[in-house]
């Protein structure tokens, strides 16, 4: 089976980060963005992904490497303009074609469930592609959504309600299982995939969807980025018995040491006391000043400095970072 992630975006509404680096690579709780799906699809057995890119090219291919990802990687690069889900799939398709049905996910999300359930159904169903999707209260009102009805097929994707009875609005988490007949469908050049589905809805073919349960995370802005790093570090004592996720943070972390309100790598130096509120988690190498004070969360990653009389209020430091004395920090990301 083969992939393709999506992670050609700008990161418009992540400004100034993104500036430095794409936003599929900024560290969420230690780990690259984009390994979350990545480390999701890769459960289901895959023979080689591929990556689509266009912001900071360079910087997503020193990041997401065959070796971190442990599998044949080959990147699609959309140079001069974007072109979006659709084009993006039609360039990678002679790295797509060949294995039968392939996965696309977004690599910008972080889905926290597994979907060989959502693959099986695909399978029995046998549409052209599975979209797969979760409730939300907003769907269809304040976002736009995938439309269903009682056989879960996919009638429309839009914030408003097609004119059909009895459907039912799901919001998309950004994965998809699609066979390769969908390429005929998909035209040359920039092409959104909703068009895409659309298209082959009218010429008969089906687009199903498949519920999952679990935790989602975006991470489009800032406060995004920072309200699901706190959802994030508040889940993960539960988080940690599962494989899944547990190897994942391996993958970053071979060795840590976990305890209820701390998760540290190894030679670190710090003497922090923590509140029974606040939560850490560090890299390997941080070298923290016993008179550093931390409330809410801190998210440090390997080799970060901080010195004396450092404050530190819902923070994420980035790896390789050296705060300096007296600093006081509050809902921001340092990179």
């Amino acid at each position: 089976m083969n992939a393709l992630v999506l992670a050609a975006g700008l990161g418009t509404r992540f400004r100034p980060f993104t500036d430095i680096l794409p936003k599929p690579v900024i560290p969420l709780l230690n780990v690259p963005i984009a390994f979350y799906n990545l480390h999701l699809i890769q459960q289901l057995g895959l023979d080689k992904v591929t990556i689509n890119t266009h912001h900071l090219p360079e910087k997503m291919k020193s990041i997401i490497t065959e070796k971190t990802l442990g599998l044949p990687l080959s990147f699609s690069d959309e140079e001069g303009q974007i072109l979006g889900t659709g084009g993006a799939i039609k360039r990678a398709r002679p790295t797509l074609e060949g294995r039968g049905t392939f996965a696309v996910a977004n690599a910008d999300v972080v889905n926290v469930f597994g979907i060989r359930d959502a693959l099986d159904n695909h399978h029995r169903e046998n549409p052209t592609a599975t979209m797969i999707v979760m409730s939300h209260p907003e769907a269809g009102k304040k976002y736009g959504a995938v439309w269903v009805d009682r056989d879960n097929h996919v009638v429309g994707i839009s914030k408003a309600k097609p004119n059909v009875d009895g459907l039912t609005p799901y919001h998309f988490v950004g994965l998809h299982l699609i066979e390769e007949s969908i390429f005929k469908y998909i035209p040359d050049g920039p092409c959104e995939i909703t068009k895409v589905y659309l298209d082959a809805i009218k010429d008969g073919e089906k687009i199903i969807a498949f519920k999952k349960e679990g935790h989602f995370f975006d991470a489009g802005t800032l406060a995004d980025f920072l309200s699901s790093t706190e959802a994030l570090i508040e889940v993960l004592p539960r988080l940690q018995h599962e494989p899944y996720f547990l190897s994942l943070y391996r993958r970053f972390w071979p060795n840590f040491d976990r305890r209820p309100n701390l998760w540290e790598g190894q030679d670190c130096d710090h003497l922090l006391t923590l509140g029974p509120k606040s939560r850490i988690l560090m890299g390997e190498r941080c070298r923290i000043n016993p008179q550093v004070r931390v409330s809410g969360f801190a998210v440090f990653g390997s080799d970060v400095t901080i010195e004396k009389d450092v404050e530190l209020f819902n923070v994420v430091v980035g790896p390789g970072v050296r705060i300096p004395a007296g600093q006081k920090l509050k809902n921001t990301l340092v990179l």
